[in-house]
């Protein structure tokens, strides 16, 4: 089912036409309640469906997403080959629930967790996405991959390592070429996405794709994620040469203490060279991310964050956005919010969207957390040239 520009109740025309068997459904966490809606309607269209769950949400609460009378299964973590176990069970009866790892699902009201899958060591072993199956023209132009999975780091605000695992899985170099060019000769697109969590982590593998991008000589430009500790003259310059024109960097916060307690593994120092290396490369739009109220900030440590932000600005940064710490299911600190100081205040997962505020911490308010946040974001988009918005009361 092609879904692509729908509204929910849009979908059940094409169920009681198509009267699915199974129905998988994807989502992250402020996206997980509109999921139940659309299982919810899918159910009462046809209730023979089989609605499985997947994505980081369900897979950090697969208890709670389960407890929704319309989701029957769970998979947890990657859905790759948990799918073709699924289409043996559930479509050809050939093996029982029981016996496929990775999943969650419900014998009556009961809840059971099948062992773990293991994660999938061979990326190259992975099709391409189907692209044929969207209609690419209702998408932006810009192609998406994704060309490793895991992350080694801990930081307490991250879910990655829960999610995909601590250990990082790249696919070759080559491996990703040949995607990029299957985007380009067969749907024209020029500019892609790493969506890596860090394409960097391995600077000499990023090297290496970035030679095979200047061989191809396509003039293809692409963004990505990297980590201030990884960038060098060396690579900045060989990002760029290789078409690079937007890179992003995960700062956190303009306050050493605060970036140790949140075990970010970075400097201010470092930062600023990172991206000084970038500028001077060429590289067009460099943004660095900042996030307010963490567990060991106060008003001041903010005040740090802005005028750090506001000096990278200075340095060449073209873009500073700024959230506010939210503890997503699958971090330690969702898990374990006494251990760091906070009282998490509100479960509505629809409004779990970086910009208000669901906690309180020993220093903040959830009030004084908000306040602090839009001072802040008005004084870097000035900084930034942006007309800011108007605070209201």
């Amino acid at each position: 089912m092609n879904l692509t520009g729908m509204n929910v109740e849009d979908i059940v025309p094409i169920i009681e036409k198509e009267q699915p068997q199974v129905v998988g459904i994807s989502t992250g966490t402020p996206t997980f309640p509109n999921g139940v809606r659309i299982a919810d309607l899918i159910k009462a269209v046809h209730p023979q469906t089989y609605i499985v769950f997947g994505g980081i949400h369900a897979t950090s609460l697969p208890n709670e997403a389960l407890i929704n009378p319309s989701i029957d299964i769970v998979c947890r973590g990657e859905g790759e080959l948990v799918i073709a176990d699924l289409y043996e069970a559930l479509i050809l009866s050939k093996k029982p629930l029981a016996e496929v790892p990775g999943i969650s699902f419900k014998i009556d009201d009961q809840v059971i967790h099948n062992p773990p899958r293991e994660y999938i060591t061979n990326l190259d072993e992975i099709p391409f996405p189907a692209r044929h199956l969207l209609s690419l023209s209702k998408y932006s132009q810009r192609g998406a991959m994704v060309t490793s999975r895991g992350c080694p780091a801990r930081c307490i605000f991250c879910s990655c390592g829960a999610f995909a695992g601590r250990t990082i899985r790249t696919r070759s170099p080559e491996n990703v070429i040949a995607e990029i060019r299957v985007m380009h000769e067969t749907y024209g697109i020029t500019q892609f996405q790493f969506h890596d969590d860090t394409f960097t982590m391995f600077p000499d593998r990023a090297i290496e794709v970035c030679k095979l991008l200047i061989k191809e000589n396509k003039g293809w430009e692409f963004g990505c994620q990297s980590r201030v500790t990884q960038i060098t003259q060396e690579l900045a310059d060989i990002l760029y040469a290789a078409g690079c024109r937007a890179i992003q960097f995960g700062v956190e916060s303009g306050n050493p203490y605060v970036l140790r307690s949140i075990r970010k593994g970075i400097t201010l120092e470092k930062v600023e060279e990172a991206v000084k290396a970038v500028r001077k490369a060429g590289i067009p739009h460099i943004t660095c991310g900042f996030m307010v109220a963490h567990p060991e900030d106060t008003k001041e440590t903010i005040k740090d964050t802005v005028n750090f932000a506001k000096k990278l600005i200075g340095l060449g940064a073209t873009s500073c956005p700024m959230s506010i710490f939210t503890p997503y299911p699958g971090t330690d600190i969702f898990n374990n919010p006494e251990k760091y100081g906070i009282k998490i205040l509100s479960r509505d997962w629809e409004k779990y969207t970086f910009s208000r505020a669901h906690i309180e911490t020993k220093n903040l308010t959830q009030r004084e957390i908000h306040e602090l946040y839009v001072e802040g974001l008005i004084q870097i988009l000035e900084a930034q040239g942006n007309k800011p918005f108007q605070k209201t009361s």
